[in-house]
């Protein structure tokens, strides 16, 4: 071997053979165990290496995660001098490591604190663990509060050599909880001032907040809402509808406000979107106001406001007819008297028909207010009529007209009729408010419209207007009265039949909203008022004129009498239920020189048709009333004349010239309509206008 090289020179010096081989056998073996021994060593050594390696690696990693994480880390022996720390401790209390390593934590400690010091290491000893809050002061004396956990720290023996734990600052935790807290308290607390329903709840309709009234109408305590979906609390068809409304304002992000009924109960409720950071809507608030009892009570106030308004309605037609027919029977009580004749007896006979007419006038503007008359309207300029009835109405009054019309105006589709009416009436409220004398002026504009001046229903980016803007100096209108002023015989003004009638501003508010127009109407007490009248301009191709329906003027000649007004001729077959009318009619035109037949119906009517078509002595025209009572009236009446004689020339009349038989009579057979009370000049021209035509000209729809 190797091994016995280097002890061959003893060896050899060794004579004896036998005890030689003995010791070189024995040395051999002896290095041969050494060998082994070393070999043995070695992998040991290797291991141990090995071990220290996986020690010093598991050694930084626990650093690593000791210092990396983000509670306190801290080993203390048993009297709380503090051994180790983790880097975060400096983040709280401002000291380094190597400050800390040594110090004792009750140095840390407010007065308050640090004599509890000593039962929390007593509690840690005899328990092994000990878990709380303690509070400390950093290095610029500021308290944290740290809630912590502590262990006994023990060798391998199990004998305890201090203490070791960790702890969390949660001092910015806890003032959150207490602001949250506090707002959640001053929330409790407006919600529960609102007397009316308010609940919080997030979009999944998961109640956070609800105040007293919410929990009493629901019939839950807030315990019971908190953390409950609210529509479950709601009969089905309900839940529906309020689950329906929250999804719309989650989806838009935009409020809204609907009524619902429940129980016999109505409520006004306001949904409210909330949104989160990113703009998104998170929460809803819905504000639920039980609006039944103000909605009784309103409509109690405007049904006892229509009565008011009736029965002043009632006072003023009671009173203003009662005018009339006073001067009516007056002047024929005096033309009865002086019988004998004389100038006066036709001038009692004239004014006792201007007040009827007058009457008639009355009774027309309460039709037209109750049937939305439609204006026969036709296009024109403004100017000439604005100029001519502010002359007219402002003849022989103190009162100066100034009028400014824009070059260029729009021309306006209007009713001359009726856009008279209102200038008469708008001209003579501003002439009687200034009795001293005073200036009006008139402008005439085309105007873009302001929105604040202008109703919703009227306002458009794209509606051209023609304003009539009316100033007067007068003594001006009350603020309390402004709001009345279109309401049917309101008026400030004396009762007469000339004046204070209470419908002149009433029929032209109805006739400018016909129009398509509005009034507004500013005034200021002292200094005067200013009325504009806004009419919708003419932008597009003209309307053909509407058929014209004569109707009686308080302006009209007197009747005309003896033999000179006789100039018609003919057999005219008249139908109306009232006996009266009927025997007017029947001297009107036996005076007009005709050859009248009544009928009381419009059975009777073609009975009497289709007799003297038999007997070759017919009508050459007809006279239907379109009402009949407990009859045939004239629309039925005259489809059954068309069958008997397509080419009847036939009148309809009515008082009700807005029924669409009469507006559009062509379109029912007719060849005219006549409106009551009849005027024997008006009803003249219209036979004599019809007699002259061919046959075939009146409208027919069964024979166009």
């Amino acid at each position: 071997m190797d091994a016995t090289r280097f002890l061959k020179p003893i060896l050899d010096k060794i004579h004896d053979a036998e005890l030689r081989s003995e010791l070189e056998a024995g040395i051999v073996r002896h290095i041969c165990e050494l060998q082994r021994s070393n070999q043995e060593m070695q992998s040991k050594i290797a291991e141990q290496q090995q071990s220290l390696a996986a020690l010093e690696a598991n050694e930084q990693k626990f650093r690593n995660i000791f210092e990396g994480v983000s509670d306190l880390l801290f080993f203390h022996d048993l009297d709380g001098r503090i051994s180790d720390v983790n880097p975060a401790w400096k983040r709280v209390c401002g000291y380094d490591r190597h400050q800390l390593c040594g110090m004792n934590i009750q140095t840390f400690m407010p007065q308050d604190v640090a004599p509890k010091f000593p039962e929390y290491l007593a509690t840690v000893k005899q328990k092994g663990a000990a878990a709380g809050l303690f509070r400390l002061k950093d290095k610029a004396g500021l308290e944290h509060i740290l809630e912590y956990k502590t262990s006994l720290a023990r060798d391998a023996a199990g004998i305890p050599i201090g203490m070791k734990g960790s702890g969390r600052d949660i001092t910015d935790e806890l003032a959150a909880k207490a602001a949250l807290k506090e707002s959640e308290r001053r929330l409790s607390a407006l919600l529960n001032a609102i007397t009316e329903t308010a609940v919080l709840f997030d979009c999944n309709g998961i109640v956070l907040a609800a105040n007293d009234v919410a929990c009493r109408r629901v019939g839950k305590s807030l315990q019971e809402l908190q953390g409950k979906r609210i529509f479950d609390f709601f009969p089905p068809e309900v839940a529906a509808r309020r689950s329906s409304t929250a999804k719309k304002v989650i989806e838009t992000g935009l409020p809204v406000r609907e009524e619902d009924q429940r129980g016999g109960r109505i409520f006004d409720n306001h949904w409210f979107p909330i949104p989160g950071a990113d703009g998104s809507v998170k929460q809803i608030a819905v504000f639920a106001t039980d609006i039944t009892d103000a909605r009784h009570a309103e409509n109690e106030r405007i049904h006892g406001e229509k009565l008011e308004s009736l029965r002043m309605m009632a006072a003023g037609i009671a009173h203003d007819f009662n005018n009339l027919l006073t001067g009516v029977l007056g002047f024929l009580e005096l033309a009865s008297m002086r019988g004998g004749g004389g100038s006066n007896l036709a001038e009692h006979l004239d004014r006792a028909k201007a007040n009827c007419l007058r009457a008639v006038q009355l009774t027309q503007r309460f039709l037209n207010l109750s049937k939305d008359a439609a204006p026969r309207k036709q296009q024109g300029a403004l100017e000439p009529i604005i100029r001519d009835y502010s002359s007219l109405v402002l003849a022989g009054a103190q009162v100066l007209c100034r009028i400014d019309v824009d070059q260029n105006l729009w021309p306006v589709a209007f009713d001359e009729v009726q856009i008279a009416d209102v200038l008469t009436a708008v001209l003579t409220n501003a002439k009687e408010a200034m009795p001293g004398g005073g200036t009006i002026e008139i402008a005439v504009r085309n105007t873009p419209l302001d929105p604040k001046r202008a109703p919703a229903s009227h306002y458009g980016p794209r509606a051209p207007y023609v304003a009539i803007q009316i100033r007067d100096e007068g003594v001006g209108i009350p603020a309390e009265h402004l709001p009345k002023l279109f309401d049917l015989y309101f008026s400030t003004k004396s009762r007469g039949t000339q004046k204070g009638m209470g419908l002149g501003l009433a029929t032209s508010y109805a006739f400018i909203r016909n129009h398509g127009g509005f009034i507004d109407v500013q005034s200021v007490v002292d200094l005067g008022t200013t009325v504009a009248i806004y009419l919708p301009a003419a932008v597009e191709t003209p309307q053909e004129a509407a058929p014209h329906i004569p109707s009686p003027r308080v302006a009209e000649e007197a009747l005309p009498r003896g033999p000179a007004a006789i100039s018609g001729q003919g057999r005219i077959l008249v139908m109306d239920d009232e006996e009266m009318i009927l025997d007017v009619l029947e001297q009107m035109l036996t005076l007009a020189g005709y050859q009248p037949v009544t009928a009381g119906n419009g059975e009777e009517a073609l009975r009497l048709f289709q007799q003297a078509k038999t007997d070759g002595e017919p009508f050459d025209a007809v006279l239907l009333d379109l009402t009949v009572r407990g009859g045939m009236g004239g629309k039925e009446t005259m489809e059954a004349l068309l069958k008997i004689d397509p080419g009847i020339k036939a009148i309809v009349s009515s008082g009700y010239v807005e029924d669409p038989v009469v507006k559009h009579y062509r379109d029912f057979g007719f060849s005219a309509a006549a409106a009551k009370p009849y005027d024997l000049k008006n009803l003249e021209r219209t036979l004599a206008d019809i007699l002259a035509r061919p046959s075939n000209q009146g409208a027919n729809p069964a024979n166009p």
